[in-house]
């Protein structure tokens, strides 16, 4: 009996999962050497869907930047976009330095389950439950890059805070939270090599930890990510 009953709970908990409301995106690494230059980029990722960005270098040291991602899963959608700007340094002819901030909205919607007790059975009922939200977030965002050999492969690292705030959030059952929030330190790996002339290939890897939630229990908190892109380089 009492390994029935460890087999089901262990197959009650596995029917548990806890709605996607967060996912980290790719970061902005555009690694510029010079001025009056244009990067397009578009990168796909299995956390995250799909992204595009354009960013430009109007004057020496300064970044200008909009991107935005589209995600849509079974459990998980969402349109989101961002603008923001910075400055970059080279500390040599190999070692490239970015500091960059910006802010973005997005719309997020998904469905998960939770374990909630009942007064009709004696094990806890598998409840379903949607949400609707809409949230802001602002960053801060330090680069450091270098070329590592002399077919201009570049490494870099990318360290981001995030702070993510949901300014409207409606659900079904009605009122599971009134507020939620979240800080974020989201670190990645960035590496890009020469595709074609003034076409780049590039990966990214990263993880998410969070550094302080509200109301984040019925949430999925998303560690790692990864996805690959392309990246298009011109000046006029």
């Amino acid at each position: 009996m009492s390994r029935f009953f460890f087999v089901f709970l262990l197959v009650l908990s596995s029917c548990v999962a806890p709605a996607p409301l967060y996912r980290p995106d790719s970061h902005v690494v555009p690694m510029f050497e010079e001025d009056e230059k244009v990067q397009i980029a578009a990168n796909i990722s299995a956390y995250s869907g799909y992204g595009a960005e354009i960013i430009l270098s109007p004057i020496h040291h300064m970044i200008l930047f909009g991107r935005g991602t589209i995600s849509n899963t079974d459990r998980f959608n969402q349109h989101y976009w961002e603008v923001g700007a910075g400055g970059y340094v080279s500390a040599s002819d190999y070692v490239f330095v970015e500091l960059i901030g910006g802010m973005g909205q997005g719309n997020p919607q998904g469905k998960g389950s939770r374990e909630i007790e009942s007064e009709e059975s004696l094990f806890p009922v598998i409840e379903t439950y949607l949400y609707e939200a809409a949230h802001d977030r602002i960053y801060g965002q330090i680069n450091v890059g270098a070329i590592v050999d002399s077919e201009d492969l570049m490494v870099g690292g990318a360290f981001r805070f995030s702070q993510t705030t949901f300014r409207s959030f409606s659900s079904q059952p009605v009122g599971l939270f009134e507020k939620v929030e979240g800080l974020f330190l989201e670190p990645a790996l960035v590496v890009r090599a020469p595709l074609f002339d003034s076409i780049f290939l590039e990966g990214e890897m990263g993880t998410s930890i969070p550094l302080k939630r509200t109301n984040w229990e019925l949430f999925e908190t998303q560690r790692r990510y990864a996805s690959i892109g392309v990246r298009y380089q011109f000046g006029w």
